[in-house]
């Protein structure tokens, strides 16, 4: 028994488009961002800097003779190097979040390496921005 010719384009095209949809969903992926990535805050939400015993311990906040209790952040990315930082925030300052990175850190003393939560930060009171740590951060203010 021969197929009509029209069902087997039919089928054709079925297939092709089965593929079609196939190969966009593998494009795109899913799933959580890969470090390094944005994971998405999507509307700017409030914030609080804490030199938290977790920041402190990791060199992430300290006391300025000047301003008492601030946290560090990196005006250029997510950090965890003293000596890239180049802003001081007093303890306790509300900012909002502007974006917010999954990166892979290091510990130094093991060389164990581990996921750790940045935020880029916008800081009303200087108008100006920086990213930290979660370690240094209460989301939604008090």
């Amino acid at each position: 028994m021969e197929v009509p010719h029209h069902t087997r384009a039919g089928n054709a095209w079925a297939v092709l488009a089965l593929v079609a949809v196939l190969l966009i969903f593998a494009a795109c992926g899913g799933g959580e961002a890969p470090p390094g990535e944005e994971t998405g805050v999507t509307a700017r939400q409030q914030a609080t800097l804490v030199c938290s015993q977790e920041c402190a311990d990791r060199g992430l906040c300290g006391t300025s003779p000047d301003r008492g209790r601030v946290v560090l952040l990196n005006r250029e990315g997510p950090s965890v190097t003293a000596a890239e930082f180049d802003l001081a925030i007093p303890e306790n300052s509300t900012v909002e979040i502007v974006e917010q990175r999954v990166e892979t850190v290091v510990q130094v003393m093991t060389s164990t390496p581990s996921e750790a939560i940045f935020f880029n930060l916008f800081v009303p009171d200087r108008q100006d921005s920086g990213w930290t740590a979660a370690w240094c951060l209460i989301q939604g203010t008090p």
